[in-house]
């Protein structure tokens, strides 16, 4: 059973833009993001999703020159963008996780995983306004 994790990230943020890539101790805040989502026990894939446009190429060099697979999609139809992903890599589950998320705990996203397989639903998600602060987001 394979476990894709697409991470989706842009450069447009509008309230600070180029935030993905934005150095936390001299490192891009997107790096942080896939290094610890590959701490994951259960993650076998991780692929970036973003855009196609120009202004996505200096993510992209980022991303890749760190070892991580990234897939470019339509700019302005996340879903597509997220299901061509996909349609490309496959898993049997799929984890989505926003590339703004530099503290993710690979802990708590293998705990929504094992929900996830261990009750056979078709959707989980880590319900943070109830129970954790902004930055822990994770959908299966």
């Amino acid at each position: 059973m394979k476990v894709l994790c697409i991470v989706q990230a842009r450069m447009g943020s509008e309230r600070l833009p180029k935030k993905v890539i934005k150095p936390i101790l001299n490192q891009p805040m997107i790096i942080y993001t896939l290094n610890r989502l590959k701490k994951s026990k259960y993650i076998d894939e991780i692929v970036l999703a973003t855009s196609q446009e120009n202004k996505e190429e200096q993510l992209v060099d980022i991303v890749s020159k760190n070892g991580y697979k990234v897939f470019r999609g339509d700019e302005n139809n996340v879903l597509k963008r997220f299901v061509d992903t996909y349609k490309k890599y496959g898993g049997d589950i799929i984890i989505r996780v926003t590339g703004d998320c530099p503290l993710i705990d690979p802990f708590i996203v293998d705990n929504v995983i094992t929900y996830f397989m261990a009750n056979n639903y078709d959707y989980v998600r880590l319900d943070v306004p109830e129970t954790f602060i902004r930055g822990f987001d994770v959908e299966v």
